[in-house]
């Protein structure tokens, strides 16, 4: 039961991480400013969430 639990978890952290990622491009596209900016703006929020993903894997080695 508890791998189920752990696995539903998981489904929707990825679902909900896929729709804030297509947001935030969405409004990174919106704002009026130049190419680089932008495309800095929008790796950020990637860039953290792997960041603090493999920070948590190293710190659990038993959950991949």
């Amino acid at each position: 039961m508890r791998y189920l639990v752990r696995t539903l978890v998981v489904v929707c952290l990825s679902l909900f991480l896929g729709l804030a990622a297509r947001e935030w491009t969405l409004f990174v596209q919106a704002l009026p400013m130049g190419g680089g900016l932008r495309a800095m703006l929008a790796v950020l929020p990637l860039l953290a969430v792997g960041s603090g993903s493999a920070t948590w894997l190293a710190a659990h080695p038993e959950q991949g």
